[in-house]
């Protein structure tokens, strides 16, 4: 199996974030695009399995599963902090399996291999930056949502004076313009172009890359690929230990005090509290289970940019390259899977949730019912 340079790169913009420029490409179109290399067995049933299997099919439960969240986020209302956090979240997940389902067509070998007018992995760029962007986007919200409720837990007379429902959405908004200006210089850096190809024997749509252009942005580069992920996935690491600690020590405090109230009067008193802290505690464990999952799930990420930077065998044209290559593929299923399975944990953890998600799809099957049974009385 082979296939050329520029396919490998574009496919995979991640594993040359930290390399020079001058070694992905030369200067003129033809030697950039046509320059074969082997591609190992290992590259390939990845692409296979991973992109073109379980990456598709939780891309698309992603999609599905994410449109539930937003629907229901939406009737939950913008007057919890929370809900206007998670509601972006699920837009953000939304978006990352969407523009992954795109890379997924783009990368699967037997789609690749058809002989069309346009190069199938050199345009895969254009899908794997967009859902960068959208997984970058969920990489920050996460640390977020846990310092936020780390907050709330730590300091939960203080908390409602500063964490307020407009200054949310102010935050949440800039996440998402921060990401899309740190990475919309590297869409001017391509740019598509008619190239002759002796593979197919024809002239096909490819992706070109302005080299001077790229050069010039790199301190971009180096703040979206590693600063900003990096930070993030530590802040919430600290975040979630702080929570979960803090968590255990309110639990053992409620515990002796209610052991210690008698009366009838305190007991009611007491019952009602305990209900709002149930609530509280319901909402912290939620977010454990969050950044839980997003510390596993972005595991392989952190792990590929800090072998990037440390490591030349592991960047592209080292000894390694084969094997970060397979690292890759596993980091985006790992990044879909983040994106598309919290519906499970926003259903179980919250009540609100869950009341409104069996009521809406309750009405959905009884709307069905109803539009069908005419239907059958006629044909009687």
């Amino acid at each position: 199996m082979t296939m050329y340079c520029l396919h490998q790169i574009q496919t995979d913009p991640d594993l040359h974030d930290n390399q020079p420029i001058e070694s992905l490409a030369t200067n003129t179109t033809e030697n950039y695009i046509e320059q074969p290399v082997t591609t190992s067995a290992m590259v390939y049933w990845s692409r296979m399995i991973v992109a073109g299997g379980l990456n598709q099919l939780f891309s698309l439960f992603g999609v599905v599963s994410n449109i539930i969240n937003i629907i229901i986020y939406a009737k939950m209302g913008v007057k919890d902090p929370m809900n206007v956090t998670l509601f972006a979240m699920s837009i953000s997940d939304f978006l990352t399996c969407f523009t992954v389902i795109g890379y997924n067509l783009f990368v699967f070998p037997p789609f690749y291999e058809l002989k069309l007018p346009f190069n199938q992995l050199s345009l895969s760029r254009y899908s794997a930056w967009l859902s960068s962007i959208f997984s970058a986007v969920t990489s920050l919200i996460t640390p977020f949502i846990t310092v936020q409720r780390c907050l709330c837990v730590t300091f939960p007379l203080k908390v409602k004076e500063f964490i307020t429902t407009e200054r949310v959405m102010v935050i949440v908004i800039a996440i998402f313009i921060i990401n899309i200006v740190l990475r919309v210089p590297f869409y001017f850096a391509l740019y598509p172009d008619w190239v002759f190809s002796p593979e197919k024997n024809r002239t096909v749509l490819t992706v070109v890359e302005n080299v001077k252009l790229h050069n010039a942005i790199q301190p971009f580069l180096h703040i979206q690929s590693a600063f900003l992920p990096i930070g993030a996935y530590i802040v919430t690491i600290i975040s979630t230990v702080i929570l979960v600690h803090n968590l255990r020590k309110n639990s053992k405090w409620r515990q002796e005090a209610t052991g210690k109230s008698s009366s009838s009067k305190s007991s009611s008193l007491s019952s009602s509290k305990h209900q709002m802290v149930s609530r509280d505690t319901r909402i912290a464990l939620m977010v454990v289970m969050i950044s839980v999952l997003y510390i596993i799930c972005f595991a392989p990420r952190i792990s590929i940019t800090v072998m990037n930077m440390m490591f030349s065998e592991m960047g592209f044209g080292g000894r390694l390259k084969q094997k970060l290559i397979f690292l890759y593929y596993f980091n985006v299923f790992a990044q879909v899977v983040n994106a598309s399975v919290n519906i499970f944990i926003y259903y179980k953890m919250s009540s609100k949730y869950k009341s409104i998600f069996n009521e809406y799809f309750r009405s959905c099957f009884n709307r069905h019912q109803d539009e069908a049974q005419p239907k059958c009385s006629e044909k009687s």
